[in-house]
């Protein structure tokens, strides 16, 4: 519902292709600390992406959240640095 220059779609191209994106490893899709990852994520609606590993099937679910240093911090409190990464 808003009219913007033709010259905007360009930048926006440009901004979604370098945009963050937040990693977190999880050991497996039945860890328990998953429950508390989905509580604080709600916490921290938005439209960066977030990308799921799952060590134990290789499997990646995706999702949005904001990422924000107080996420990282809580999921890094959670899952441990080095399975916590923003790139």
């Amino acid at each position: 519902d808003t009219i913007r220059p033709i010259s905007d779609f360009g930048e926006e191209k440009t901004r979604v292709k370098h945009q963050k994106r937040l990693y977190v490893k999880i050991p497996s899709e039945d860890d328990p600390r998953i429950r508390h990852m989905t509580l604080v994520l709600n916490m921290f609606p938005g439209r960066e992406p977030l990308v799921l590993y799952y060590e134990d099937t290789k499997k990646r679910a995706g999702g949005h959240c904001v990422i924000d240093s107080a996420l990282v911090c809580e999921l890094s409190e959670v899952f441990g640095e080095e399975s916590v990464v923003v790139k």
